[in-house]
């Protein structure tokens, strides 16, 4: 089973990508025969009782990602798992549950697959539609062309991060993605999208596409990523791995931002 270090660094779409693939790979498509719920408040929408008459009995038959957001279908309705800050998916082969799991699934052939989170900073719900359900937000950033990514970021003002950020304007990019790709695309977190220029954004479309699907390639294991990566150097006194700059810490937006002075110059 993958490292359940991953869980502790906040779900980001290449997390979530990784586990639509590892539900697709090891839940079979058999009926579920008993669901455990945890804290009423991670069933936000739909209470831990409509959440278990939806999946209780019914066979999962698709599982779809959108940005963050995972869902799964039973019968009529789609689960809906936002996984928040820390949540999880753990595959329990001794037949117990984990103590955080918030949602707790065994299927007729013994699987067994748990929504584990012990912040509750997630969130748990049946839906009938996620098309309509993802609506109000962007579109999904992977694949995305870069001549819409250019588009969506010029509709709003203010730093490139926070627009970045946003899951209004792009579902799935979250805060270490998002500073990876800057670096990689040698632009300044803070510059205002408005002041760039069309060649500077689809830089950076081009290293978060490169981002997000190297993430997914190694499963989300920041272990397995490139060597050569913003990502291992993100602490005090860590040094830029193109110039050796000591790398600055900011705040963008209200988040912790890390870039290196020397080829991301501040605007």
């Amino acid at each position: 089973m993958m490292a359940r270090v991953l869980a502790r660094r906040v779900p980001e779409l290449p997390e979530v990508e990784t586990m639509r693939r590892m539900w697709l790979a090891r839940v079979p498509r058999r009926d579920v025969v008993e669901v455990r719920t945890g804290p009423r408040y991670l069933f936000r929408g739909s209470s831990a009782g409509k959440v278990r008459a939806a999946v209780l009995g019914q066979a999962p038959s698709d599982v779809v990602r959108h940005g963050k957001l995972m869902f799964v279908r039973f019968g009529s309705n789609w689960l809906l798992l936002h996984f928040g800050m820390e949540g999880w998916l753990a595959f329990p082969e001794d037949g117990r549950f984990p103590r955080d799991t918030g949602l707790g699934l065994h299927f007729r052939d013994g699987t067994r697959v748990a929504y584990t989170s012990q912040r509750l900073l997630g969130r748990i719900a049946v839906v009938t539609d996620p098309e309509e359900y993802v609506r109000d937000l962007g579109p999904d950033v992977l694949g995305l062309s870069a001549k819409a990514f250019v588009a969506r970021l010029r509709a709003r003002r203010g730093p490139l991060k926070a627009r970045l950020l946003d899951q209004h304007v792009l579902a799935g990019v979250g805060n270490l993605y998002a500073d990876e790709a800057c670096f990689q695309a040698r632009v300044h977190p803070a510059a205002a999208t408005e002041r760039l220029a069309d060649a500077d954004l689809r830089r950076v479309h081009t290293a978060l596409q490169r981002v997000l699907r190297k993430g997914i390639a190694a499963h989300a294991d920041d272990k397995d990523y490139p060597g050569n990566w913003l990502w291992h150097r993100r602490e005090a006194g860590g040094t830029c791995p193109r110039c050796g700059a000591v790398l600055r810490f900011t705040r963008v937006g209200g988040r912790g931002t890390w870039t290196c002075p020397g080829e991301q110059v501040r605007p």
